[in-house]
């Protein structure tokens, strides 16, 4: 795939990474979820 292709592919991904993020914050998506798994995940502490 030429360069200008591969460049295009990147953008249109990143796009509809976007918008798939866009989608779950104005659904409060991520909200539910975090409080679905708050309990059982752990983050290790830094």
């Amino acid at each position: 795939m030429g360069d200008f292709a591969q460049r295009m592919v990147d953008i249109l991904i990143h796009g509809a990474l976007n918008l798939a993020m866009a989608m779950g914050y104005k659904s409060q998506l991520f909200n539910i979820l975090e409080e679905l798994t708050g309990s059982f995940v752990e983050l290790p502490s830094s």
